[in-house]
């Protein structure tokens, strides 16, 4: 099952949580929430409670969205391999270090106009999981070569070591 209610700014935030706690959208295997500007934590901790088998989760443009309630969805809905979060401002990255071993089937990570989201924490992100994509807040995939391009460049290995 699906549902997208995209541009839903009209929606106030007690209406996603009243929404979801009603039960009757835990089968919800992709969810598209993108543009519903006023939904906040509250509404996502919702979400993550009564959805658990989601796989696709878009919450692009949801500027009241915390690293709070992300933490949330990382800890309750373990079968995502789509996250997408462009645009969601505030976040700062704190639900991050745990994702890897919390969402093992996570595919891609959308993080594109997250400005205060650091590019190292990414980068140690992909590192650990090379088949995770991330993008960046410029919307470009993340390498995990970065720093160890810069590591080689600056101690090659000498001949008598090869």
């Amino acid at each position: 099952e699906w549902l997208k209610l995209r541009r839903g700014a009209e929606l106030d935030p007690i209406d996603f949580v009243t929404a979801f706690n009603l039960g009757k959208l835990k089968n919800l295997i992709s969810l598209d929430l993108s543009e519903c500007s006023k939904i906040d934590d509250a509404g996502i901790i919702s979400v993550a409670k009564h959805c658990p088998i989601l796989g696709t989760l878009s919450l692009s443009w949801c500027w009241e969205i915390t690293d709070v309630g992300l933490a949330c969805i990382v800890n309750k809905c373990k079968y995502l391999i789509n996250l997408n979060l462009c645009g969601v401002v505030r976040l700062l990255g704190d639900f991050l270090p745990s994702i890897n071993k919390l969402l093992v089937g996570l595919q891609l990570l959308d993080l594109e106009q997250c400005p205060d989201v650091q590019l190292a924490v990414l980068e140690d992100l992909v590192r650990q999981n090379m088949d995770l994509v991330i993008k960046d807040y410029y919307g470009e995939q993340v390498s995990p070569g970065r720093k160890f391009s810069e590591i080689l460049l600056d101690h090659p290995r000498s001949p008598s070591s090869a």
